[in-house]
């Protein structure tokens, strides 16, 4: 079966499904659509719809409900301000532009893709607080301009568990604190706080800058960098990906008045967390609690557009000539879907479409296929799972590599 048939047979699996139903709603705030008001799209709207976003410019946004919210991928993304989900059994976000997200008690698989966060949140551009199986993919967070102290650029906590793939995560810059007299410190890459846990799968991460504090009369606060990854609490951090992924610590004060600042952490663990990494470059100070995994961990990530009858294409890094087979769904996995052959299972295996077996090439050299995805728009926000198995011959089992997925676009 071609790739094209395996996802035109995943979209009649899903049409004849009752439970995948939805109805397509059009959203532009300057011509004919169904709704101009996003909000109140949101609002109107049955659970499991999906609301297709035209460009332009629709404010603060809360979903309440299970909702796909797409923007154009052919096109410019649409703006939206503050975006608020909470207590959703899930949701999906692509091709939009955001100054913030928030999620918070999210039951079940969630996707956020193609998207670029920019903003002003000190906190986090995106917070994560208790939500399960999040997966944000081909993502940019980068924090506009400095402040005092640097802005977070993701933080998760609570009982979360998220993976990032394919993303740009930077810290923001800071600057001195004239009016109190206060260095200012670079904000960090990636926070995780409480229980959580988060992998990294082909992802850059930097701290932001700090900037020194020097007073004529001689008094002087040295300014620090923002660590790029940092677990915090019980929570545990997998960093994966190659020697182009760049994990950096930001620098203390990038002109320093006296000699060199406190530059922040490459990789960082404090408490009872832990934080592994491998396969990834490093610069900046690398906490000595922190461990390296040897031979590098595989992963994968998807790259494309999701625009009908164009082509997605996977990747997927390993050890190099380890046997991988790389699954597809058409369906995420259950939460209580057990752990199978020590791999954590992110798709549903009473759904697989196909299981497509290869030879790796390398931590640095990608093994991937292409998928066309269908011509009919109508399918648009339809998920196609991926995730791959890597033989061990060292234990006799198998490696998982982290989750990605194929988004149908319109």
């Amino acid at each position: 079966m071609t790739a094209r048939q395996v996802l035109s047979t995943l979209l009649a699996c899903t049409l004849a499904c009752p439970a995948w139903s939805q109805t397509q709603w059009t959203v532009d705030d300057d011509g004919p659509a169904d709704f101009s008001n996003l909000q109140f799209a949101v609002n109107s709207v049955f659970p499991g719809d999906v609301l297709l976003i035209q460009p332009g410019v629709y404010g603060d946004v809360s979903i309440d409900k299970r909702l796909t919210l797409l923007g154009d991928p052919s096109g410019e993304r649409p703006v939206l301000w503050s975006v608020e989900v909470e207590g959703v059994p899930r949701f999906t976000l692509a091709h939009l532009t955001m100054s913030k997200l928030r999620v918070a008690d999210v039951a079940s698989g969630s996707e956020v893709d193609d998207c670029l966060l920019n903003g002003f949140q000190i906190d986090g551009l995106l917070r994560v607080e208790d939500a399960a199986q999040l997966r944000v993919q081909d993502t940019a967070i980068e924090p506009l301009g400095t402040t005092a102290d640097g802005a977070t650029g993701a933080k998760v906590e609570g009982a979360s568990r998220v993976v990032f793939s394919d993303c740009e995560i930077r810290g923001g810059d800071a600057t001195q604190d004239t009016f109190i007299g206060l260095s200012g410190w670079g904000g960090a890459g990636l926070r995780v706080l409480g229980d959580s846990r988060v992998t990294l799968a082909g992802c850059d991460v930097s701290g932001g800058d700090g900037e020194d504090y020097f007073l004529a009369l001689g008094g002087f606060e040295a300014g620090r960098g923002g660590d790029a990854v940092a677990a915090f609490d019980q929570a545990r951090v997998d960093v994966r990906g190659s020697s182009s992924n760049l994990l950096s610590g930001g620098i203390g004060d990038p002109f320093p008045v006296f000699g060199s600042s406190d530059d922040g952490f490459a990789v960082r663990q404090l408490g009872f967390s832990e934080l592994r990494y491998s396969g990834v470059s490093l610069q900046g100070p690398v906490d000595l609690d922190t461990t390296e995994v040897t031979p590098a961990e595989p992963y994968g990530y998807v790259r494309g557009t999701g625009i009908p009858g164009e082509v997605e294409r996977s990747f997927l890094f390993g050890p190099e000539g380890a046997l991988a087979v790389l699954f597809a769904s058409f369906e995420g996995a259950l939460l209580e879907l057990p752990v199978l052959a020590g791999i954590e299972v992110w798709l549903d295996p009473s759904q697989l479409a196909e299981a497509s077996l290869f030879v790796l090439q390398g931590q640095d050299v990608a093994v991937n296929r292409t998928w066309e995805t269908p011509l009919d728009p109508t399918f648009a926000g339809f998920t196609y799972e991926l995730q791959g198995a890597v033989y061990d011959p060292l234990t006799d089992g198998f490696v998982g590599t982290n989750p990605a997925f194929i988004l149908l676009g319109f």
